[in-house]
């Protein structure tokens, strides 16, 4: 008996080649691409290969990288190419909108880091930040202050955000600037009146249960009054906040 050899042909393949691109042409590393049942990450060059190849034929492929919109297409495989150049669209960007307050009064300087970025808000407390889809910690920083952490989710639109800082009172320093503040009458029953407070910031008038009764910001005028009228009896701490930060306290009776 006669024996032939019969081999089979091998299937030919080839590697595929992806590079990606932003809109300007410069490549675009760690972009993920996904293509034939592999997940492959492109190199500095922005560009990825299959390490398996590929048969003749076509293959839906798929390239995501934050910051982008995620692109789809068709890379057609055959003897004369497979290779296949993508572009990525920045990904659509929404307003963040940061509003600091602290004792109810609007609070500039606040240092806010979120997404790598560190921004500051401005002499109305407002700080703002463009950032695409995604969910983003924060934190909310300023000195004497305690920080504020939180998160956030961009989904299709604006977002705002406020953040109220609470400051830390066994840092408080004392007020020199608010040594000849005159309240009266006290005890008081409808008006308080505070004289000699051009340095005046803002106030905070506390009750005994430790819960904020009154809280505003300052003019820089020289004599604030102030309603009580509609408080019940009884003790009251006012905290008294000067522009350099420094706090006076005062104890209010009113009847």
């Amino acid at each position: 008996m006669e024996l032939v050899a019969y081999f089979e042909p091998a299937e030919e393949g080839w590697l595929a080649t992806f590079t990606v691109v932003d809109t300007v042409g410069h490549p675009l590393s760690a972009a993920t691409v996904r293509v034939a049942g592999e997940t492959l990450a492109t190199d500095a060059a922005g560009v990825a290969v299959t390490t398996t190849k590929l048969p003749s034929g076509d293959y839906t492929y798929s390239v995501e990288l934050a910051g982008y919109q995620s692109a789809e297409g068709q890379l057609k495989v055959s003897s004369l190419s497979a290779a296949v150049r993508v572009v990525l669209q920045p990904a659509k960007r929404y307003t963040v909108t940061f509003t600091v307050n602290a004792e109810g009064v609007r609070l500039p300087e606040v240092a806010i880091t979120i997404n790598g970025e560190k921004l500051n808000s401005n002499a109305e407390g407002v700080a703002t930040v463009e950032l695409p889809n995604g969910a983003y910690p924060y934190t909310a920083s300023k000195l004497g202050y305690s920080d504020v952490h939180g998160s956030l989710t961009v989904a299709d639109g604006t977002v705002e955000v406020p953040i109220t800082l609470t400051r830390q009172n066994p840092n408080v320093v004392e007020s020199s600037l608010l040594t000849a503040v005159v309240s009266s009458p006290n005890p008081c029953h409808d008006m308080l009146r505070l004289q000699n407070i051009t340095a005046l910031r803002t106030l905070r008038m506390v009750n005994t249960l430790g819960q904020v009764v009154r809280s505003q910001a300052h003019n820089g005028g020289d004599e604030l009054l102030l309603p009580v009228g509609d408080l019940p009896a009884g003790v009251y701490l006012l905290h008294l906040t000067d522009t350099q930060g420094r706090v006076l306290t005062l104890r209010v009776v009113k009847q």
